[in-house]
């Protein structure tokens, strides 16, 4: 007579020799999963009749409702007042499995007294020995002087393998600013609460920028060479001056308005150079710490109307500042920023072309406002989560108004 079977016995799953699987415990990739296929009867012999025979045959492994692995020899079980059991070890492979949630299920081959069956499913999941970490908002705004909403930062255990103790910082934040975590750490998975603080922004007393004139360096001033002239009228005798003064003022009115003393030389010919001006001019003059700011040179022949060909060197502090740069239609434009507040300068230097003599603008200064607490802008915040040598990032953007 043939016996219907159970591979569990009534009212319970396949024994493990671990903790019980569940999508909430992961078990790490690369990690052996041991459990026991126990098949008996799925009911009790009469009274008074010999116990039932062990079942013989095989199970089969099955993950997500395919076969892993071969089937596995059932071997006698049976223990004074129980029924009549055989059972296998089977081992789960979890290294082929993707991160995630799997199912896993038993089925007996049956025998000559036993039916087939198969075990219910039993779900358990694997994961990396690793976290993840994830912000609510992706954006946060604040009025300087006062603190951010809460901004919840969520930890993945990556399926369930990751069962360590994370603990939270930020970088990139503005002066002035600071955060907090509640709580401090996250244990397996869950969430923290992010906060941020800031400090009023107010003015700091910075001295105005001193004003250098603009000169062309090419060009001395007439009223230099008439000074010249009368230097050299004091060191004539007494008797011989009158001549001379007159000789000074037809040379002074009919030199008005030239570049320099030697500036004409009486031809009608073209020169074989032009001479050159050079002038810088600023978007702002009073740029942000670590605001862009960008400087134009523009670059003018004297008495021609050509467009002076060749490049500008930008200098901030009194040092060169990247590569030069090429002029187009007679400008050069330069982008820099100041990493600290207070009096900067920066000049351009032109490098002269085939026809254009080289010139350099006077130092322009620009001033950089200093502030005390968290001044207004768009910030990058960069939030870490770390566990022992593990560690993870996430970003939020914080705007200060």
């Amino acid at each position: 007579m043939t016996r219907s079977n159970s591979v569990t016995k009534p009212g319970l799953l396949p024994r493990r020799s671990v903790s019980p699987l569940s999508p909430n415990q992961g078990i790490l990739i690369g990690t052996p999963v041991t459990i026991s296929a126990d098949v008996g009867p799925a009911t009790q012999p009469p009274t008074g009749e010999p116990a039932y025979p062990d079942p013989t045959g095989t199970v089969q492994l099955q993950i997500d409702g395919a076969s892993v692995g071969t089937p596995l020899q059932l071997a006698p079980s049976s223990s004074s007042g129980s029924p009549s059991q055989s059972s296998a070890t089977v081992s789960i492979p979890t290294a082929d499995l993707a991160p995630g949630t799997h199912t896993a299920s038993l089925t007996y081959s049956g025998d000559s007294n036993c039916l087939a069956n198969a075990s219910a499913q039993v779900q358990f999941s694997v994961g990396t020995d690793n976290f993840s970490i994830a912000a609510s908002n992706d954006a946060l705004y604040v009025t300087s002087g006062q603190t951010t909403q809460r901004d919840a930062i969520f930890v993945n255990n990556s399926g369930g393998a990751f069962s360590g103790t994370v603990s939270f910082s930020c970088s990139g934040l503005p002066s002035g600013a600071v955060c907090a975590f509640n709580p401090a750490t996250v244990t397996n998975n869950g969430f923290t609460l992010l906060t941020i603080s800031t400090t009023q922004t107010q003015n700091a007393s910075v001295a105005a920028p001193s004003k250098i004139a603009s000169r062309d360096a090419n060009r001395p001033y007439v009223s230099e060479c008439m000074a010249s002239a009368i230097v050299l009228v004091l060191l004539v005798p007494r008797r011989r001056r009158n001549g001379i003064l007159l000789l000074i003022a037809f040379f002074g009115i009919s030199t008005v308005g030239l570049t320099s003393c030697g500036g004409g030389t009486g031809s009608s010919s073209q020169p074989t150079e032009y001479a050159t001006t050079t002038t810088l001019t600023a978007a702002t003059s009073t740029p942000a710490v670590e605001a862009s700011d960008t400087f134009t040179a523009n670059v003018v022949a004297v008495g021609s109307d050509l467009a002076p060909s060749g490049s500008v060197q930008f200098s901030v502090d009194g040092a060169a500042s990247g590569a030069a740069i090429p002029l187009s239609t007679g400008t050069a434009q330069f982008t820099t920023s100041f990493s600290t507040s207070g009096a900067h300068t920066v000049a351009a230097a032109y490098s002269g072309g085939s026809t254009f003599e080289s010139s350099s603008s006077s130092r322009l200064t620009v001033t950089v406002p200093a502030f005390t607490g968290t001044p207004p802008g768009t910030y990058n915040i960069t939030i870490t989560g770390t566990s022992g040598t593990l560690s993870q990032t996430t970003s939020v953007t914080l705007g200060v108004q």
